[in-house]
């Protein structure tokens, strides 16, 4: 991709991806860049600018239409993607740092879902905007995580979503919890086989086949080092699958087990512009 970047927002199918702000410094941080670029499965373009340049949330929907919100400075707002043009919407009830980057739809913005937040609350929200009428889009609040986390990895959708891994409260300790969510409540799963966080932002897979690749973790916690390993998630237990070629942290990622994509992230204290095939 054109701008090297981690922490970024990152959403749609293999064919129909946007790829938008991020922080460009070291480990990810500042500066943060406003830029999006639009993958249509094999070649990159410019879209539009971010109002707000930010990085550390969530996003759903496609390069045609998409949505992002929250971000590391205590962000609450939220904009959507028309395919040429981001535009301010509602606001969130609160900040969600770290939110794993949301889980909802990548067919359209008309769902999305914010599930924790640093310094690693619980707290849910679910976005709507409802079709058949012409009331406006509104974020509601969802059932509260049983383990609260920032830098989790999610897949699936908001009535079905799946969070794992990120950092627990009060500590730089990584967990390698996994939750289920039906769209009104959370319920614990089998764990991660290792503790990890930052393994792809972006929703990768479904709640019964997802997946999670590289990240910042080991066997155990607070042990921490880069990654090159995957699993994947069968709708009841993590498995190992196929490692990367080389450490990922804080990248975007999306697609299925066995057609994914990474983009750009963390190398060491550096971010890239790589894009690698995920096929765990």
């Amino acid at each position: 991709i054109s701008q090297a970047r981690g922490q970024h927002f990152m959403s749609g199918p293999e064919t129909a991806t946007f790829i938008a702000g991020g922080g460009t410094g070291n480990n990810a941080g500042s500066p943060v860049t406003a830029l999006t670029e639009e993958f249509d499965g094999s070649s990159l373009s410019s879209g539009g600018n971010l109002n707000t340049a930010r990085a550390q949330g969530g996003s759903s929907g496609n390069s045609g239409d998409g949505l992002v919100f929250a971000g590391a400075s205590n962000e609450k707002n939220t904009e959507q993607y028309n395919g040429t043009s981001w535009t301010e919407t509602s606001d969130m009830t609160a900040t969600h740092r770290g939110c794993g980057n949301g889980a909802g739809s990548i067919s359209n913005s008309k769902n999305g879902l914010a599930a924790g937040a640093y310094p690693a609350v619980g707290t849910t929200e679910e976005w709507h905007i409802s079709i058949n009428t012409i009331t406006g889009a509104a974020w509601a609040s969802g059932g509260a995580m049983n383990t609260g986390r920032s830098e989790g990895m999610t897949a699936g959708t908001q009535t079905a979503s799946l969070m794992s891994g990120g950092i627990v409260p009060g500590s730089d300790a990584m967990t390698n919890n996994s939750e289920e969510y039906n769209g009104s409540a959370w319920s614990e799963g089998n764990n991660l086989s290792n503790f990890r966080r930052g393994g792809g932002n972006g929703a990768q897979g479904t709640q019964t086949a997802a997946f999670v690749s590289g990240g910042n973790g080991a066997g155990t916690s607070p042990a921490a080092g880069l990654l090159t390993t995957a699993e994947e998630y069968n709708g009841t237990s993590w498995s190992d699958g196929g490692d990367m070629p080389a450490t990922k942290f804080s990248h975007g990622s999306l697609g299925t087990q066995t057609a994914g994509l990474a983009f750009s992230g963390q190398t060491g204290t550096n971010v890239n512009t790589d894009v690698t095939s995920v096929n765990t």
